[in-house]
């Protein structure tokens, strides 16, 4: 069955209609970029929950007796619930490890909280949990030339009915990337942040930049209180 050329108003909907036809390992084969995603099976019972192969968008998970397994893209629900149910238990280690490091190596401060590995998929079924990983198919891979892959992705990236937005900073990143998706899409706005501070302050180059090539462009100036004001 071929999707791909059928048009869906959002990523769920395509989703939804993939896995009638395939299966959840089908699916992340060919998906990129970042995404945290969760599937219910009515008829078996069976929940599955995945995590992006670079491991981009956070997901954590925690099992409660009697209450199966609570899952966020966030830690403070599930401390919250483990707290309000009286079940929550620090961790000595990673504490110790917050404040030496600064972060703490389990990705929690709570053993009770699990982060899911990157390019893993969770099964929680008849009360019991499994975890697999999950693999790029080879179709989806790449091209080991830097030019093409950029082109290539960006070209994917920009292939949708949403707005888009750049981020422009004047620096090499920032002005590629404006370049190639400028070919691709003309609606694209550009933002530029500026500071009062010269030593800092690139708005000039990258707004020089961003006129040359996009129709829009916003540049909003930065003050120590945060980003106050919008220039159009």
């Amino acid at each position: 069955v071929d999707l791909f050329n059928e048009y869906f108003p959002s990523d769920t909907l395509f989703i939804s209609k993939f896995l009638s036809f395939y299966s959840l390992e089908e699916l992340l084969s060919v998906s990129y970029g970042m995404f945290a995603i969760s599937v219910y099976d009515k008829s078996t019972k069976k929940l599955e929950i995945a995590r992006d192969l670079n491991g981009e968008k956070p997901l954590y998970y925690t099992e409660v007796e009697n209450d199966g397994i609570l899952f966020s893209s966030e830690m403070p629900p599930l401390i919250e619930y483990l707290k309000e149910s009286g079940l929550f238990v620090l961790s000595k280690k990673d504490l110790k490890d917050i404040l030496i490091f600064n972060s703490a190596r389990s990705n929690s401060i709570s053993d009770q909280v699990i982060s899911l590995d990157p390019g893993t998929i969770l099964t929680y079924s008849n009360g019991s949990c499994s975890i697999r990983h999950f693999h790029l198919s080879d179709s989806t891979k790449g091209s080991t030339d830097f030019s093409s892959t950029l082109v290539n992705v960006i070209s994917e990236m920009t292939n949708t009915d949403t707005k888009i937005g750049v981020l422009l900073s004047g620096g090499i990143d920032s002005s590629c990337i404006a370049y190639v998706a400028s070919s691709f899409r003309e609606d694209i706005v550009a933002y530029t942040l500026s500071f009062d501070d010269s030593s800092y302050d690139e708005s000039s180059r990258a707004i020089a930049f961003a006129k040359s090539l996009i129709q829009n462009s916003r540049k909003i100036s930065a003050f120590p209180g945060g980003v106050a004001t919008y220039y159009f």
